[in-house]
């Protein structure tokens, strides 16, 4: 692990990468992905939430392009996939923030309430379909 810049684990460190599955291999794939300076708690989140390379780089391509390892961390902890994120670009949710697509999932805002928010004259973003959700949007 000090070839990855990870000098001086101590033993429970050690024995987390054992257990968590955190070898040279995966630490280069996420620096490589622009990770570098994260911790090895970091990368422990990575395997917990079962955040890959392949969902950083899918989610840079949707995207995110910098994210930090605890927006990555949280945006799968809400389930906020590339597919859902070109879903709501889609209906014309461009350049969405990490919170804005946290708090879509958060309230369950998927297209079929976009779609009878549009249909009800609610203007399509983040702020208005939340309040329509709670119920405390109106025309004024």
């Amino acid at each position: 692990m000090n070839s990855i810049g990870f000098p001086n684990l101590d033993m429970e460190d050690l024995v987390k990468a054992r257990i968590f599955k955190i070898d040279a291999d995966f630490a280069r794939q996420v620096a490589a992905m622009g990770f570098k300076d994260d911790s090895l708690e970091a990368l422990v989140k990575f395997r917990i939430f079962k955040i890959t390379p392949e969902y950083l780089r899918e989610m840079q391509s949707a995207g995110f392009a910098s994210l930090s390892a605890e927006e990555a961390v949280k945006l799968r902890i809400f389930k906020v996939t590339p597919e859902f994120v070109r879903e709501m670009q889609g209906e014309g949710l461009s350049d969405l923030s990490v919170e804005q697509a946290t708090k879509l999932r958060i309230f369950k805002i998927d297209l079929e309430f976009i779609r009878q928010a549009r249909a009800d004259n609610v203007p399509i973003n983040v702020e208005s379909l939340v309040q329509k959700r709670i119920g405390v949007w109106s025309k004024n």
